[in-house]
């Protein structure tokens, strides 16, 4: 049996790079105000998780994702190679992502994005 090594990575798909970026960045600045309220309002920092400001942030240290199936896909065939990772944990529903639009990135993802790498596992 393969030993298990993960990567965990904020992600938004959608029709266009432009739609999906503008989600992305719209609902993690929510997600990292709520995230981080109860850290600032004791004086503290979190070490663990979310220290990017704004999505831009977070993708340019490849922590998440925002495009079309083709530019996920991409990503992540990067991010789990570099890694020498065999799978992903993605964040599909945070901040104030609307319910019709996570199942729309979910959607896309299971359809164009975890075939082509789950082919890529087995090739």
């Amino acid at each position: 049996m393969v030993p298990k090594a993960g990567v965990t990575q904020f992600v938004v798909v959608a029709d266009s790079d432009h739609e999906a970026l503008t989600i992305a960045r719209r609902a993690y600045l929510v997600w990292h105000k709520s995230f981080h309220h109860l850290f600032r309002r004791h004086g503290r920092v979190a070490k663990i998780s979310g220290g990017e400001a704004d999505f831009d942030e977070l993708h340019a240290r490849g922590k998440g994702v925002a495009g079309t199936p083709d530019k996920v896909l991409q990503f992540l065939q990067a991010r789990l190679g570099k890694a020498g990772a065999n799978y992903c944990i993605n964040r599909f529903a945070f901040g104030d992502l609307s319910l019709a639009e996570s199942l729309r990135s979910v959607e896309l993802f299971v359809h164009d994005v975890q075939p082509a790498l789950q082919a890529l596992q087995h090739a």
